[in-house]
């Protein structure tokens, strides 16, 4: 009788090794990554303490120093609990875009920091932008470094660095990976986003709405509810976890769990230290947080939020509207009815929106077409008179606008490449500056409203301390500050002497306002949940107000209480003597850095590869090579690949050389007797130029590509005196393809099956320049044309192709999509076309155990038509097929990816039958 117990640890550890070869598929697929500009130049400085090499654009001297000394002195206790490391990792400081985030990756191991300060209260809190980031991203890395000891050492001696992320986010879940990180965030720092009502408070909103979720729901997500993020969920079961089994537990959970990798092997590890399932700690846990029943479960789905309500004169109130349903659009409501004004494009969400009678503005990215990590920005206009957009673009990032209520000024932060930032006021019509302000060192300006009389209200954020201020900026000077300590203020408005804001009342934000001249302070709000973006009008009060469901817009009468303002503040830093630490420019041309390697199976199963692979970490040179070996062919060849992409033509190289076989019948009589198989050398050079340009200034994302490549190649020891169309006799050729690609597509939902309205384009033209003994040009154009369908989430994709083909020896392949149920076969023209209908059936949180968890069922109703003409035997052939898809998304042994599998039944014409087959989507790797 087989050991249970054995067989299932064998089990286990084929199935991780199987996900391992999987993960490395993509790597394989040399896509546009986003680089710098290649002129830009880059310094590093090497720490003393933590083993972290700083890589900074040059003129960002000053907040390098700042985060060196940062990670310096933090380094132990970010890392508290987890073993320390020697090996050396490199940190990247981010200033060309305005992206506010930070990354760790075994990709090329890098950290990145986008440095670019967020004005969002909810993450941000009182703290300042960079200390965030080392404390959430340095203890990324030490649990990375935690992943290279005991058995991950093993995995990443067989695998790579990759290797041993798949290995490592396999086995730990993704919600201890940032929770763990966010309470870092919390301990390190004066106030972390453990401490934030706006952070915390979606997760009791759904339990005390929908009810406890399952572990694989929160694991998955939900179609149906918005599931907190495992940001959100991933928090409070780490800090509940240190608070019930001690500072240790999470580091030695973590370790525990990578070397014992068996099928739910943290859940094994949890249950062995803490006596509890993951899924009875994380249910007791989540039902001692209830304090109030859940409502029905018969809610109708989605969510949809509404942010930043601005109230017009007229009693119209203007939003931003986002959710499940809807992308992001600004809209119009009066009276109850709703109106769409103009869907958004790539926003930089301030936490703001302002309107005046005339005009609505806000802030967009304007990207760089080549270099994906440049971004400037666009100030938009909605003027509601001509119901049409239009914008400010200087070639810099000016984030946060504001417009007065007459419409003749707009305010706005210019963020400097150099870490420095400066409020402006602009004259609207002439488009000049009226005034300027720069903050003091170390302080940050959030979220500037203009109001009357030529001032302008912000929050200012200084040393872990908030103060609101008024600025008259007709006379240059501050005319109004008030100090409000540790707590977490934001979204100011003015009206009259009031000013409105948000403030943390206990564990939920509330609006409140405070009186400039004898500084009277009244609560307005007492809202379950949070109450936020204040719009005062003169006896109501129009907020957006936290749901389960979603941001709703409410208008209430005034009804203010009156409290005490109680202030604690954040100690002052004391002088520190800060260390200067060294630095010498890091040349772009370190192009050689192999982080992975190992065996790779092709999509098609048929070939089996071991490669060394190679990526710099400013994603300038991606490269591999090793050896691949054909199972069909039972034959053994290298191959080499690499693509630079620091100059604006990407520059792609692949090389392949070896033994290839073949076999085939020499004559056609029959009995079929001449089967005959040979062997030969064949060597292949490819060398192409591509240019992608992200061309996306609006909701639609748009992208262009232009490519040519020259392939040589040559063949030796080729004796059978017949040949495939696909395959050369002996001799040196060459080949030339060229192709331009054209896209546009809506942006779209969480519930879209697909884009709702777009266009695809492309077109090819491969050929043998010169004379050579092998003679064939293709050339193909294909469009694809997205539609709405007859229900808001459903969706139509017509597809046209025409290529005409030479009348030559040899076969070029084709990118056509051939009528599905048919092989491809080569005509002289080809017309396709097809028609499909997307549509979602069911969202569903059906849950089968630890094995199975259906979040959604979609179906494709489709018909293909092709039609091919041969010009020799001038005859024409027809190919006709129609069928169905069932398609299910899903998550398997409770991993966070998702997978989408499915099975299609079709009619085939030449056959006149029915066939079912399986459908593989995406594995989510």
């Amino acid at each position: 009788m087989v050991n249970r117990a054995s067989f299932e640890v064998v089990l286990s550890n084929l199935l991780i090794g199987f996900l391992c070869l999987c993960s490395f598929w993509s790597l394989g697929q040399y896509g546009a990554l986003d680089q710098n500009p290649f002129s830009l130049k880059f310094y590093q400085i090497s720490l003393n303490t933590a083993p972290i090499d700083l890589l900074y654009p040059a003129g960002y001297d000053s907040v390098a120093q700042e985060t060196a000394n940062q990670i310096d002195s933090k380094w132990f206790s970010i890392g508290s609990g987890f073993p320390q490391s020697k090996h050396r990792f490199r940190v990247i400081l981010q200033n060309q875009g305005l992206n506010s985030n930070g990354v760790v990756s075994l990709i090329s191991p890098r950290a990145e920091f986008f440095t670019t300060a967020t004005q969002d209260a909810s993450l941000l809190g009182t703290n300042d932008w960079l200390a965030l980031l080392v404390s959430h991203e340095m203890r990324h890395i030490h649990q990375n470094k935690a992943s290279r000891q005991g058995f991950g050492n093993w995995v990443h001696g067989l695998f790579g660095a990759y290797g041993q992320s798949v290995y490592s986010n396999l086995l730990i879940p993704n919600w201890l990976w940032e929770g763990d990180a966010v309470e870092t965030e919390s301990r390190i720092n004066s106030m972390g986003r453990s401490n934030i009502p706006q952070f915390k408070l979606p997760l009791k909103a759904y339990l005390e709405t929908y009810g406890i979720p399952s572990y694989a729901k929160m694991m998955g997500k939900s179609y149906q509810q918005l599931v907190p993020n495992h940001y959100v969920f991933g928090q409070y079961l780490s800090q509940q976890m240190t608070k019930d089994f001690g500072d240790e537990f999470i580091p030695s959970l973590w370790q525990s769990t990578l070397n014992h990798p068996t099928l739910f092997a943290f859940s094994r590890q949890f249950k062995r230290r803490s006596g509890l399932s993951i899924d009875q700690y994380s249910h007791q846990l989540f039902s001692n947080s209830i304090t109030k029943n859940p409502k029905s479960m018969n809610q109708k789905q989605g969510y949809t939020q509404y942010l930043y309500p601005n109230v017009l004169r007229d009693g119209r109130i203007i939003a931003m509207k986002s959710g499940f349903s809807d992308i992001r659009q600004l809209v119009e409501i009066q009276n109850g009815h709703e109106r769409r004004l103009t869907y958004l494009g790539p926003l930089v969400d301030a936490s703001m929106l302002s309107a005046s009678d005339d005009f609505v503005v806000w802030s967009e990215l304007d990207y760089d077409p080549r270099w994906g990590q440049k971004q400037q920005s666009r100030i938009m206009f909605y003027d509601f008179k001509s119901r049409k957009t239009s914008f400010w673009k200087n070639n810099d990032k000016w984030i946060s606008p504001s417009i007065s209520s007459d419409s003749k000024v707009v305010s706005f932060i210019h963020v400097k490449e150099n870490g420095q930032s400066v409020l402006h006021v602009y004259d609207r019509e002439h488009r000049k500056s009226l005034a300027s302000l720069a903050p003091k060192a170390g302080e940050q300006f959030l979220q500037p409203r203009l109001s009357e009389s030529g001032t302008l209200v912000y929050v200012s954020k200084k040393g872990g301390n908030k103060s609101l201020c008024v600025w008259d900026y007709l006379n240059q000077q501050v005319i109004y500050r008030k100090d409000f300590g540790q707590h977490n203020i934001a979204h100011p408005s003015v009206s009259g002497d009031w000013i409105y804001l948000n403030y943390p009342a206990g564990d939920v934000d509330q609006i409140a306002r405070i009186h400039r001249k004898d500084n009277r302070f009244e609560l307005l709000t007492d809202e379950r949940w949070g109450a936020y973006q204040a719009a005062p009008q003169a006896d109501s009060l129009v907020y957006s107000v936290y749901k389960a469901s979603g941001n709703e817009i409410v208008k209430m009468p005034l009804q203010a209480k009156a409290i005490d303002l109680e202030l604690k503040y954040n100690p002052s830093e004391k002088d520190t003597i800060q260390t200067q630490y060294a630095s010498k420019y890091f040349s772009k041309w370190n192009l050689l850095n192999p982080f992975t390697w190992g065996p790779v199976i092709s999509s098609t199963g048929t070939q089996l590869e071991y490669s060394i692979i190679s990526r710099d970490v400013f994603n300038s040179l991606q490269a591999a090579a090793g050896v691949r070996y054909s199972m069909s062919e039972k034959s053994l060849n290298q191959f080499a690949r690499m693509s630079y992409q620091a100059w604006y033509p990407i520059i792609d190289v692949n090389y392949q050389s070896g033994d290839r076989q073949t076999q085939l019948y020499i004559d056609n009589k029959k009995p079929l007797d001449s089967l005959r198989t040979d062997q030969w050398k064949q060597q292949t050079w490819d060398v192409g130029l591509r240019i992608p340009l992200n061309l996306t200034h609006s909701a639609y994302q748009e992208l262009l590509q232009f490519s040519s490549n020259l392939g040589f190649l040559q063949v030796r020891g080729y004796d059978l005196s017949k040949r495939y169309y696909t395959e050369p006799f002996n001799g040196n050729y060459s080949f030339v393809k060229h192709q331009v690609y054209y896209s546009k597509l809506l942006s779209r939902s969480l519930w879209d099956v697909q884009a709702r309205k777009g266009i695809v384009l492309q077109a090819n033209w491969q050929g043998i320049p010169f004379k050579q003994s092998l003679q064939d040009e293709l050339w193909n154009i294909q469009a694809q044309v997205y539609l709405p369908g007859v229900f808001k989430h459903d969706g139509v994709l017509l597809r046209y192709a025409y290529q005409q083909e030479s009348v030559g020896n040899y076969r070029f392949s084709s990118s056509v999509n051939f009528p599905r149920g048919y092989l491809y076969t080569s005509f002289n023209r080809l017309s396709t076309m097809g028609i499909d209908y997307r549509f979602p059936i069911k969202n569903t949180d059906f849950n089968l155990g630890r094995i199975l968890y259906v979040t959604r069922l979609k179906g494709n109703l489709f018909g293909d038509l092709g039609i091919g003409e041969d010009i020799l035997s001038k005859t024409t052939q027809s190919f006709h097929s129609f069928g169905v898809d069932l398609l299910a998304q899903f998550h398997a042994l409770r991993f966070s990816q998702s997978f989408e599998l499915g099975v299609r039944a079709m009619y085939v014409s030449e056959s006149k039958s029915w066939a079912i087959v399986p459908l593989v989507i995406d594995i989510g790797f």
